[in-house]
């Protein structure tokens, strides 16, 4: 599980913009807080897609956020999710061909290059259920496949490079909408 904590600075000078706003001030923070976990949420997409050769659709599918409200002014993202089957990383070829000699290579982190998949019986592209997959056959029959999976999202989420990015970014924009809702609210 991931958890990193978005700190505010300039607490002082927030409180008292906060008074100035009375009982509007839990909405105030409450709006600011779910437009900062919103940025969060894509901040965290993009910054995998920078690491990764993944695919968007399974990050998004795999990240949830829990809004704040007045009463709760906390708000989570959080990610769940198995292993992405390797057909949603950066693969070479990309389509079926059951007449293709030359081994798979997939793709995985964008600074690691392709890899090239080996072994016996050898991977390939397969079309099952109308999903691309990367698979190998478990027997020499030709039997049940046995699909191929890099990393899950929370892992590449974990990354060092991924996490303080979002921090980052979500700690401004944090700043910025409770700036933006301070002066709506006290117009």
């Amino acid at each position: 599980m991931i958890h990193a904590e978005i700190k505010v600075t300039g607490t002082n000078e927030l409180k008292k913009k906060l008074k100035m706003l009375g009982d509007k001030a839990p909405t105030a923070m409450c709006r600011a807080i779910n437009d900062a976990a919103k940025k969060a949420r894509t901040e965290m997409d993009r910054k995998v897609r920078e690491e990764y050769t993944v695919k968007q659709g399974p990050i998004l599918s795999s990240l949830k956020i829990d809004r704040a409200n007045s009463q709760s002014l906390k708000a989570t993202v959080h990610s769940e999710g198995k292993a992405i089957q390797l057909a949603q990383f950066k693969t070479s070829p990309t389509k079926a061909s059951p007449k293709r000699k030359k081994p798979i290579a997939v793709s995985v982190k964008k600074s690691g290059g392709r890899k090239q998949l080996s072994g016996d019986p050898k991977a390939f592209i397969a079309t099952v259920k109308g999903e691309k997959i990367v698979a190998e056959r478990t027997s020499t029959q030709r039997g049940p496949l046995k699909g191929l999976f890099g990393p899950a999202v929370p892992s590449m989420i974990k990354n060092e490079d991924v996490i303080s990015g979002v921090k980052d970014e979500t700690e401004k924009r944090l700043a910025e909408r409770l700036d933006h809702y301070i002066q709506y609210y006290t117009k």
